[in-house]
């Protein structure tokens, strides 16, 4: 998991983590954008861009994604979940 934190002013932080496991909840996308977040967000800066990436597990060496959907599915979700998370945040 990766987020990158844009301020007001274009300076730019990217930061990441490597999961122990492969995971396809929403809730703990959630939890670890947060914590990269709270980590490294300089409290009082404006913060332009909040992105969130990832890359699903065995995506090169398979074509279905955990539980037999499109491989990047529940990702894509997880993500859509951070962006409202962030929005709330604000």
């Amino acid at each position: 998991m990766q987020i990158k934190l844009r301020y007001s002013d274009f300076t730019t932080c990217t930061r990441g983590r490597t999961l122990a496991r492969a995971t396809e909840l929403d809730a703990e996308v959630l939890e670890i954008v947060r914590e990269l977040f709270g980590a490294n967000w300089e409290s009082g800066r404006t913060v332009r861009l909040l992105g969130v990436a990832g890359e699903p597990a065995g995506v090169r060496q398979r074509a279905n994604g955990i539980a037999g959907q499109p491989a990047g599915t529940r990702l894509k979700q997880a993500m859509t979940a951070s962006r409202c998370a962030a929005r709330s945040l604000r």
